[in-house]
C-alpha cells in the first residue's frame, strides 16, 4: 500500500490485539487516568511533565511496534477486552464502547507526541522543566523510537524537492541582480489606460475624428458649434439633416408628399360615417332585454338558491345572454306558503320547458300559491 499525504503519512502497523492487552492490563491506572493528556490534543506541544508520568505505558508499547506508531482499530479491541475482564477502569458513565473509543483517541495523542519529541534535535524545554532523574529516562524512552523507512524516504524526497525550488528560484533571480550591477535600464510596468485622454475643440476624443478622406462628414463636423462658444448647461444644437445623411438615414426622414396624404385623408372615415357607427353600437347595446320587455327567450342559465335567514325563502336567479349576470325572476317565502321549495321547482320547470317571461312566472307563482294553500 503506497503512502499518501505528507512526508511522514504511511500505512500504521497492525499490532496484534493480545500484545497490546497485554501491554494495556500491566498498566492499568495510566489506562485509566493519563494525567495531563487527558485533555490535549494533537494540535498542541508535547507535555514533559505528562509524557514523564506515562512513561511506563507508552514504553511498554514501543517494546511491541518500534516506531510508535499503531492502528487504533486492535487498539480498542484490546481495550474493550481489557473493560470486560475489568469493568471498574470505566468511570466516566459512557457505555463500553464509547469509553474505549475515547481511550484510543487518548494513547493515539500520547504516541503522537512521543514520535514528535523523538524528532526534536533539542530537548532544552523538557530539560527546564524536569529534573535530572525524570529527564534521564525521557530521554532513554525517546531513544527506544525508530523512524519507519518509509517516513524517511519521504522525509529525504520533500527536502530535495525544496532544495530544487530554492535553486531555481536563485538562478531566475541572478539574471536581475546582474542588471541592477551593471546599471542598466529595467523596463517598467505602465498602465496603458491612461486618465489622460486627448479631447478636440468640441469635447470629442481626437481617436474619433473623421479622415481626410471623407469631406463631407469634416464638413458637417466643422458646423457644430465648440464648447468653447455655448452657453454652460445647454445642449449643442447639431443640423439633424446633414447629420441624417452622413449616417444614410435622409430616405427614411423625408415628409409625405401632398398626394400622400390627400389618399391618407380620403381613406379615413368621415365624421358622419362616425357618428352612425356610434349610434349603431349604442342602438345594439340598448336592446330589449326580456326580464323587462316581455320576451320570450330561452333560458340559457337557470339556479335555485335557498335562504334561512332572516326567514326561510327560496329564489330563482336566470339569464337569456351568454356570459350574462344572473338575475332574480321570482322569489317564494315561507310566510307566503310552507310549501316555497315545491313552489320553485315547479316554476324552475315551467322555465326550462316553455321559455315563460318574469311576468308570467311571477303569474305562475300567484296561482301555484292559491293551489297550494287550497290543499
Amino acid at each position: 500500500m503506497a503512502g499518501r499525504g505528507g512526508a511522514r503519512n504511511y500505512p500504521k502497523p497492525y499490532v496484534d490485539s493480545g500484545l497490546l492487552y497485554k501491554a494495556l492490563a500491566a498498566h492499568e491506572d495510566l489506562v485509566a487516568n493519563l494525567g495531563s493528556y487527558e485533555h490535549l490534543s494533537r494540535s498542541n506541544a508535547p507535555c514533559p511533565t505528562g509524557l514523564v508520568r506515562c512513561l511506563p505505558l507508552w514504553r511498554a508499547f514501543l517494546k511491541i511496534e518500534k516506531s510508535g506508531d499503531i492502528h487504533s482499530s486492535p487498539l480498542r479491541v484490546a481495550l474493550i477486552s481489557l473493560l470486560a475482564e475489568k469493568p471498574q477502569l470505566n468511570q466516566s458513565g459512557q457505555s463500553g464502547q464509547v469509553w474505549a473509543n475515547l481511550r484510543a483517541e487518548r494513547i493515539v495523542c500520547l504516541l503522537n507526541h512521543v514520535r514528535a519529541m523523538s524528532r526534536q534535535s533539542s530537548l532544552q524545554t523538557a530539560a527546564s522543566r524536569l529534573n535530572k532523574d525524570d529527564f534521564l529516562s525521557l530521554q532513554e524512552g525517546l531513544n527506544m523510537v525508530a523512524a519507519v523507512p518509509e517516513a524517511l524516504e519521504k522525509a529525504q524526497a520533500l527536502e530535495k524537492a525544496q532544495a530544487l525550488e530554492k535553486s531555481k528560484a536563485m538562478e531566475e533571480s541572478k539574471p536581475l541582480e546582474k542588471a541592477k550591477s551593471a546599471g542598466s535600464k529595467l523596463l517598467k510596468k505602465n498602465d496603458s489606460n491612461s486618465s489622460a485622454v486627448s479631447m478636440d475643440a468640441r469635447g470629442f476624443p481626437s481617436m474619433f475624428a473623421s479622415s481626410p478622406e471623407c469631406p463631407k462628414t469634416a464638413a458637417a463636423a466643422s458646423k457644430l458649434p465648440l464648447l468653447s462658444t455655448r452657453r454652460p448647461g445647454s445642449r449643442v444644437q447639431t443640423d439633424t439633416d446633414s447629420l441624417e445623411k452622413a449616417m444614410g438615414y435622409a430616405a427614411c426622414s423625408k415628409k409625405r408628399p401632398a398626394a400622400a396624404l390627400e389618399k391618407a385623408q380620403a381613406k379615413k372615415p368621415s365624421a358622419k360615417a362616425l357618428g352612425k357607427a356610434k349610434k349603431g353600437k349604442k342602438a345594439a347595446k340598448k336592446k330589449a332585454k326580456p326580464l323587462e320587455k316581455g320576451m320570450r327567450m330561452k333560458w340559457l342559465k337557470l339556479k335555485v338558491t335557498s335562504a334561512k335567514k332572516p326567514k326561510p325563502r327560496a329564489y330563482l336567479t336566470g339569464t337569456t345572454e351568454e356570459g350574462g349576470k344572473l338575475k332574480l325572476i321570482v322569489e317564494v317565502t315561507s310566510s307566503m306558503s310552507p310549501h316555497f321549495a315545491q313552489i320553485i321547482d315547479d316554476i324552475q320547470k315551467s322555465l326550462e320547458k316553455d321559455s315563460l317571461t318574469k311576468a308570467e312566472a311571477l303569474d305562475m307563482r300567484a296561482r301555484l300559491l292559491e293551489t297550494y294553500a287550497a290543499k
